[in-house]
């Protein structure tokens, strides 16, 4: 093989190692569980909505598995992408099994799910989060870092603050 073949596999194996070693954070689990959010992290930068929305279905665990400290959760990208539907069969597994410490979780900024909806104006994944009846309106209370809650987030968005208003 050429030097420069050797090359591009050297750097390909890289990208795989990186890719393993990410910083998918775990926490304390088995292996065959780090496989599963190692999959779900690939599935959710890759766009891949149905499998993730499968493994929410399938796995709990996946629910509150961070994809990296600067994105958060599926949940996250899901909303920061202003994915609509995903978001939603998202949160419907979140409420199925129970979890809803998932809907708490928070980025490296100290954001919520709803705190990225709302900081963006989408008042339909405000109120898919919060729950049509706010059932979930507790949620608006979660603070950042900096001490905002969700509707302090979307103050200058009239139409996301009207949704999450009581």
């Amino acid at each position: 093989m050429s030097p420069a073949m050797l090359h591009n596999i050297h750097d390909s194996d890289n990208l795989k190692l990186k890719r393993r070693m990410s910083s998918v954070n775990y926490g304390n689990v088995d292996e065959e569980l780090s496989i599963k959010v190692n999959r779900l992290a690939e599935c959710t930068l890759e766009g891949k909505w149905e499998e993730v929305e499968e493994m929410y279905n399938d796995d709990p665990p996946c629910h509150t598995a961070m994809i990296d400290d600067s994105v958060g959760t599926a949940l996250h990208v899901a909303v920061d992408l202003d994915e609509e539907g995903v978001v939603e069969n998202l949160v419907n597994a979140i409420i199925r099994h129970k979890t809803m410490k998932a809907l708490e979780m928070k980025n490296y900024r100290g954001d919520t799910a709803l705190h990225v909806a709302a900081s963006r104006g989408f008042a339909k994944i405000c109120e898919l989060i919060i729950g049509t009846k706010k059932e979930r309106i507790y949620l608006m209370r979660l603070k950042k870092r900096r001490r905002d809650t969700s509707l302090s987030s979307c103050s200058q968005l009239e139409e996301t603050r009207l949704c999450l208003s009581f």
